[in-house]
């Protein structure tokens, strides 16, 4: 799906789309539970890792990231221990409510840009090539942690994103682009935000003042199985 075909978005132009899903889907009784299960499972992981790579907050968390990957993310067994205060949320009515909300968005991303096969492939309930990922990230536990995440890609994602449960005072921003073409989002409590899996992106640092609640995101992929949008079927004209 990576033809040549002609360009004609405005000069800049990134394929992202933000909304708030705390009060039409998640209530805050479930974004309270996904905040308190989140955090549990990284403690739960930290004090399981004795690794010295994840000596630090930074690459912790990393760890964190790589540990559900390898556990399947949201699908994996509830027997793990790590992760099983997470999992239980997201596999519960509530928890399958807010997948699907994530799929749905990510479809919204690609009707709005004229991928009209693509979203509807998403919006169907029995389609199995579809696949959406979902992981926690949390950043900073305690005074003076530098959150922050460097730049990179979900370059086999058609569609990346993050759903914020918990942001600090002052937190760092999230930047989608590289060079000219940059966006800057500064999300708030409830918001989505889902952009192409190709686009680069990175979170500014922020440190941690005393009282500071941690940053906690559920972030996400959203595949389908055999099809890639490289970044020229993105950016075909609308």
């Amino acid at each position: 799906m990576c033809g040549g075909s002609s360009l004609r978005h405005a000069r800049g132009a990134l394929p992202f789309l933000r909304r708030s899903l705390e009060h039409d889907t998640l209530g805050e009784a479930l974004m309270k539970d996904l905040t308190k299960a989140s955090l549990e499972s990284f403690r739960n992981y930290a004090s399981w890792s004795s690794s010295s790579s994840a000596s630090s907050h930074k690459n912790l968390n990393n760890c964190f990231f790589e540990r559900q990957r390898l556990q399947n993310y949201q699908h994996g067994s509830l027997d793990d221990r790590i992760m099983a205060p997470l999992r239980r949320v997201l596999k519960s009515r509530e928890g399958q409510v807010l997948e699907r909300s994530v799929t749905l968005t990510a479809a919204d991303l690609l009707e709005s840009w004229r991928h009209r096969d693509l979203a509807h492939s998403l919006r169907a309930d029995d389609d199995w090539t579809v696949t959406t990922d979902i992981w926690a990230a949390v950043g900073g536990l305690q005074e003076g942690t530098e959150l922050g995440h460097e730049i990179h890609t979900h370059d086999t994602a058609l569609v990346s994103g993050a759903l914020y449960l918990s942001v600090p005072n002052n937190a760092g921003s999230l930047v989608l682009g590289s060079g000219e073409h940059v966006q800057v989002v500064m999300p708030s409590v409830g918001d989505i935000v889902a952009f192409a899996g190709w686009v680069p992106h990175h979170v500014e640092p922020t440190a941690l003042m005393t009282n500071d609640t941690p940053r906690v995101a559920l972030a996400f992929n959203v595949s389908k199985r055999a099809v890639h949008l490289c970044r020229d079927s993105w950016l075909r004209s609308m």
